[in-house]
């Protein structure tokens, strides 16, 4: 039925308007696809080098350790904590779950071009945030005190609450732990939030991983991890293999998504949630409630059993689970005319547990996508109680194409691919959702050519990243297929964020855009008499004359003059200097969004245990030094960029700013930062109170706020030191001598400091 025949709160349309994630051997969701095309088994061992490097153990040969099968992540050690603005030191404390997270939804975003303008100016900020999770295992050793209260006391919402913080997303953020339904709960209680109007978007996923083996030690005890590798949905097992997973979907009610040209992926069209209640027994799944679940959710979406396609089954090895889904769904589809393919995400990839109704959904979409039904992993051998003869129920065991329904109203259009997606947890909890491909009218519309050259920019934090991004730019240039450089220069625009370091070409072709990064890359110069000269600049560093004079209502005019007058080579030179362009009024429309290469992240290990004190290198400042220091204080060293060798007030301060945020002192510059390292009031204040017991200078945190700069603080604790009595009969000591001194009392090793001891 039409949304507006729906009762208010029930039934609204929400459209999946992105979705990014990691799975195992897979680090993006077209490697994702592949897997699950192929039938891939990504069911290993537990990898050797968790063991010794983050688990800190061995596996115990006589226990639970040798039957620790399941799929895996690579890296989950690894985090860019400098990307979102967290210390490296505060990055090990995080519970990994956190940093995956944050760094799919910095994915999710920027695929879908929602930037921070489109977060203000579009959605007022009203972006909701939902996270599926269970296990909270990350945890410090005995040997910190204080850190271990800290890990244990740790918060599921935190994984929400981060995202929201860092994005400045204002709708509800909260984290959801039902179990194996938790991610699927998140898309439910997400898909009614945008319903009610709490939110304008959401992000909605989940994050599953095994931090520590007592995981496998606590389900090894309750009797619901598999015994053999062969353990598997739909077949002859004896519990589930744990998986490793992260995903997040990006939702928006349908209007609101057709009225704003969003790209539509697929459309949720019904969710139903419930509990099991007073079932069979605990931990014991309920034929009853699966039922009506699905009944519920299928009566919301306004669809018949029989406009079913496939179901996405809940089904990950355990006997008795399996056997009572199959159950439920023979109920559900006894009535079904035409055949209805069963599958799960969960054969070949084991269960992702928290984040198994991400992994699932985003399954379907894919199929959807690729009109495909991909096949079962050919792994163990068949369950002899999973019984659908008589029933239009079918297993996927083989690849085929997945058809449209038959034509239908009166325009005879063919019915949409439809699915169910049904998710169960062992506490008893169920969620099933209704999913469908787009509508027509959703199709992106051929966007109009735009003859005549482009203006493509590429920013970053630092040079070194904005080099990646160039070069990915220009290997992407070099691949098959039609490009349309208006789209191409109109994502660049509009569809990612500006940040400091910045790059702009104007070309006439993809071609000559590829030429002119490629000279780039190879150091060449930007010489205006080149075909199509590359414009570098700081948006910070450059940014004070101009940003004092294009100010107001004649700098706008001035602006909108020279885009109404495509005068494209001005407009590159002045936003790599830190000026807002109206992009826009360059194109004569709404352009489509190109999937131009991501941004790329580099980690670092953070672990806590392992290495984890190791100082994390700084990126050095860009030859020159960065913008002047906003207080006005002088900076010392002028133009210094890492490997610090300023005088001894420096040194101090940046001993110490390497104690509070984990970073190599060596590599501080005299412009270093210390809130772009991670920096904030709480770790202000810690560094206020270092500072004071080094040197006796009591600064305020306000004074680390005005001096945030290594320069300007060392200058500020060099001012603030009270003078030092002169010595009767001797010359005034030498104050850089003596924080010399200190700083290289600092650096010592224990056995440096105890040979230095003994000579004493």
């Amino acid at each position: 039925p039409p949304a507006d025949a729906r009762r208010p709160g029930e039934g609204e349309e929400i459209a999946i308007i992105g979705l990014a994630g990691r799975y195992p051997h897979a680090e993006d969701l077209d490697a994702f696809w592949a897997n699950l095309r192929a039938g891939r088994d990504c069911v290993t061992d537990v990898p050797a080098d968790r063991w010794e490097r983050l688990y800190g153990t061995d596996p115990d040969p006589a226990g639970a350790d040798r039957a620790m099968w399941g799929s895996f992540l690579d890296g989950i050690d690894r985090f860019d904590p400098l990307l979102f603005g967290i210390s490296p030191r505060e990055a090990a404390a995080m519970d990994p779950q956190q940093r995956l997270f944050l760094e799919t939804v910095w994915q999710l975003l920027e695929q879908g071009g929602v930037t921070q303008e489109v977060v203000e100016r579009r959605y007022g900020r009203r972006v909701g945030v939902y996270v599926g999770a269970a296990y909270q295992m990350y945890r410090a050793d005995g040997s910190d005190p204080g850190l271990a209260a800290l890990t244990s006391a740790a918060s599921y919402n935190l994984i929400a609450n981060r995202v929201s913080h860092f994005f400045g997303l204002e709708g509800p953020s909260l984290a959801v732990d039902s179990m194996c339904t938790s991610s699927a709960m998140a898309v439910h209680l997400a898909c009614a939030d945008l319903s009610r109007g709490e939110a304008e978007l959401a992000v909605a996923g989940g994050v599953n991983l095994t931090v520590h083996p007592d995981k496998y030690r606590a389900l090894s005890e309750m009797g619901l991890l598999g015994s053999h590798p062969g353990s598997r949905s739909f077949r002859d097992g004896d519990g589930y293999l744990p998986a490793e997973a992260v995903g997040a979907v990006l939702l928006k009610p349908l209007r609101a998504a057709l009225r704003d040209g969003d790209t539509v992926h697929a459309v949720i069209t019904g969710t139903a949630s419930a509990h099991g209640g007073r079932a069979t027994g605990f931990m014991t799944p309920s034929h009853r409630t699966q039922v009506n679940v699905m009944r519920r959710a299928l009566e919301r979406a306004g669809a018949e059993p029989g406009s079913i396609g496939y179901v996405e089954a809940a089904a990950n090895g355990s006997p008795l689970s399996d056997e009572v889904e199959v159950g439920a769904l023979r109920e559900v589809f006894r009535d079904a005319a035409g055949p209805v393919a069963v599958g799960t995400v969960k054969s070949g990839l084991g269960h992702p547990e928290a984040a198994s109704g991400i992994a699932q959904l985003t399954k379907v979409v894919l199929q959807m996508r690729h009109e495909e039904l991909p096949p079962l992993a050919g792994t163990g051998a068949p369950n002899p109680h999973v019984d659908l003869d008589g029933t239009p129920l079918r297993l996927c065991e083989e690849p085929a194409p997945w058809p449209s329904g038959e034509p239908a109203g009166e325009g005879g259009r063919p019915a949409p691919r439809r699915a169910l997606v049904n998710s169960v947890a062992a506490g008893g909890s169920h969620v099933c959702l209704v999913v469908e491909a787009p509508p027509a009218e959703a199709a992106a519309p051929a966007t109009p050519p735009e003859a005549g050259p482009q203006l493509v920019v590429v920013s970053a934090h630092t040079p070194e990243r904005l080099e990646t991004a160039a070069r990915r730019l220009h290997d992407a240039l070099d691949g098959d297929g039609p490009l349309d450089l208006a789209d191409l220069a109109y994502t660049s625009q509009v569809g990612r964020e500006a940040f400091p370091e910045r790059l702009a070409v104007v070309a006439r072709s993809p071609r000559e855009l590829r030429d002119a990064l490629a000279r780039h890359l190879a150091g060449g110069s930007g010489d205006a008499d080149q075909a199509a000269p590359v414009h570098r600049g700081n948006a910070e560093e450059e940014s004070g004359l101009l940003s004092s004079v294009l100010t107001g209502a004649r700098a706008e005019a001035f602006l909108t003059g020279l885009v109404e007058d495509g005068d494209l080579e001005q407009l590159a030179r002045l936003w790599v200097r830190g000026v807002t362009v109206p992009w826009r009024g360059l194109h004569d429309g709404p352009r489509r969004l190109l999937p131009v290469p991501a941004t790329v992240f580099e980690p670092g290990s953070h672990w806590l245990g392992r290495d984890a004190r190791d100082p994390v290198p700084v990126p050095p400042d860009p030859p020159g030094g960065r913008s002047e220091p906003e207080s006005g204080t002088e900076t010392g060293a002028e133009g210094d960029g890492g490997n610090h060798t300023g005088d001894g007030a420096e040194r101090t301060v940046a001993a110490a700013w390497s104690e509070v945020l984990g970073v190599d002192s060596d590599s501080l510059g005299a412009t270093s930062n210390f809130f772009t390292l991670g920096g904030n009031s709480l770790l202000a204040t810690r560094l206020s109170n270092l500072l004071k017991r080094r040197t006796g200078v009591d600064l305020s945190v306000q004074a680390v706020f005005e001096a945030p700069r290594l320069a300007q603080l060392a200058a500020e604790v060099e001012r603030r030191l009270p003078p030092a009595p002169a010595p009767a009969d001797a010359e005034a000591l030498d104050l850089d001598l003596v924080l010399e001194s200190i700083g290289r009392i600092e650096r010592m090793t224990d056995e440096e400091l105890q040979a230095l001891t003994h000579e004493s």
